[in-house]
């Protein structure tokens, strides 16, 4: 916040003092808000105490990876962008098919 006071004060003098506080206070509550909505969706804790203290926990990998043999890639059936947004109306009656309906109107 001091480093906006002196910003705005340098811009626009005792007036861009004046605007700087809020103005600061505005970008850093959508910040932190932006911060908190991005750990909780990667369902993370969102108090601060959590990373400031006992970093270590962090940065510990449990998770030990093995990589895939030629022979696991070459058995991986990977669709092509196309054929997973592919719909098959035929299977799924839930979906409704705009086109037929607006040809019998």
């Amino acid at each position: 916040m001091l480093v906006s006071l002196f910003f705005f004060g340098n811009l626009f003098g005792f007036i861009g003092m004046v605007i700087a506080v809020p103005t600061f206070a505005l970008l850093y509550t959508f910040t932190r808000e932006s911060v908190v909505q991005r750990l909780r969706k990667k369902k993370l804790p969102v108090d601060t105490d959590y990373y400031m203290e006992d970093v270590e926990h962090l940065y510990k990998n449990n998770e030990k990876r093995i990589p895939l043999t030629p022979e696991q890639l070459d058995a991986m059936v990977i669709p092509s962008a196309d054929e997973v947004n592919e719909v098959n109306r035929e299977d799924d009656p839930e979906i409704v098919d705009d086109r037929n309906e607006n040809k019998d109107q």
